[in-house]
């Protein structure tokens, strides 16, 4: 009995020894590598082999490395559902509760994706197709001088357009530059100007339309189609995570928009300038008219920087909205917003924008590897 009690005891000593020793091997493992991590340096990587890279993934996966997925490689760290199992401290977070079918909020820079609700739902995005507009003039060669002038067509002028359309003031005898054209878009939404635009790019409506849906296609939009320049039919069809895409590119393109155009409060329309008689500049009188942007958060939200409002009735309050506090830049799109009438439709449209940007300031930041 003794000898059994003594095999225990040594063998109980042997087995806190082994225990200690590996405890002590483990710490002085750690400690070593902890020390040597804190002389690392950071791994460089230069643009070629970065370039290298994205390549050799976008060939394997089939992606149009010049417009790349939402969520795509460029990202950081896309962020799960709130039903992930993955990211369980996400479930904690609650969304704002948005008065309209569809809406989609993404990082601005990334396009990672940071909450959605019926993201997919068709619904026509009314006077956001402007923003298509003028990235489709835009790339054509001979509409990148936004200094270029040009002569609206009789066509567009202001006083064709239908009873109640949204317009800029193009009319007779007039001129005006390619930037107050799309400011003239941007600013205060005029359908006038959407269909100068088309005419004077391609000729014809219909021409210029195809021009948009090969554009967006190209862009990897998979449920977007136009019938026309200015987001009056009702044909349109977009959806909130295609305008999300659809921006992102827009704004990766051309980033100077933003101030140029899209953070813009009221145009003044036309201008002495802008009168021509006989191809000459008039010095007679005209009336000028100033118009504000339709996009009233520019002066309701803090760091607010665009992007584009719209509304027909077969749609709603549709919203395209950017802003921007610091390093964190976020792009929510928000279709099918609720609204009894035009003025309650707006106010539902501003506090619907309010909440989902609110919610991205508090609770997402930017953040490189």
């Amino acid at each position: 009995m003794k000898h059994s009690t003594n095999g225990i005891i040594k063998f109980i000593f042997v087995l806190f020894a082994a225990v200690f020793f590996c405890v002590l091997s483990l710490a002085g493992f750690v400690f070593f590598h902890v020390s040597e991590l804190k002389k690392a340096q950071p791994l460089e990587v230069s643009q070629e082999e970065k370039k290298a890279a994205l390549k050799t993934f976008y060939s394997r996966h089939k992606i149009n490395k010049e417009f790349p997925p939402l969520n795509s490689i460029e990202n950081f760290l896309p962020v799960k559902s709130s039903s992930s199992d993955i990211a369980p401290s996400a479930k904690k977070i609650e969304l704002p509760k948005i008065d309209a079918e569809s809406y989609i909020l993404i990082h601005a820079n990334t396009g990672t994706i940071l909450a959605e609700y019926n993201a997919d739902k068709i619904i026509p995005p009314a006077s956001l197709t402007k923003l298509v507009t003028i990235y489709t003039m835009l790339q054509k060669p001979e509409f990148k001088d936004l200094e270029k002038v040009v002569f609206p067509p009789k066509e567009a002028w202001a006083i064709f357009l239908p009873k109640g359309a949204a317009w800029m003031g193009l009319g007779e005898n007039q001129s005006l530059s390619i930037g107050e054209l799309i400011r003239g878009m941007a600013v205060c939404s005029g359908n006038d100007a959407a269909l100068a635009a088309a005419l004077l790019t391609e000729g014809s409506l219909k021409k210029f339309t195809l021009k948009m849906n090969e554009a967006v296609k190209t862009m990897g939009l998979k449920s977007t189609r136009f019938e026309d320049s200015s987001g009056l039919s009702e044909k349109n069809q977009t959806t909130a995570r295609d305008f999300a895409l659809f921006s992102l590119h827009y704004l990766k393109q051309y980033p100077e928009n933003l101030k140029k155009f899209h953070s813009v409060n009221e145009i003044s329309y036309p201008q002495k300038h802008n009168i021509t008689v006989d191809g000459k500049k008039s010095k007679t009188r005209m009336r000028t008219l100033t118009k504000y942007a339709t996009n009233t958060l520019l002066e309701k939200l803090e760091g607010c920087t665009g992007l584009k409002t719209g509304f027909i009735y077969e749609s709603g309050f549709n919203i395209a909205l950017t802003a921007k506090r610091g390093e964190n830049e976020f792009l929510a799109v928000i279709l099918g917003g609720e609204g009894k009438g035009f003025s309650e439709g707006i106010s539902i449209r501003e506090d619907n924008s309010k909440k989902i940007m609110e919610y991205a300031f508090e609770h997402f930041v930017s953040a490189g590897i």
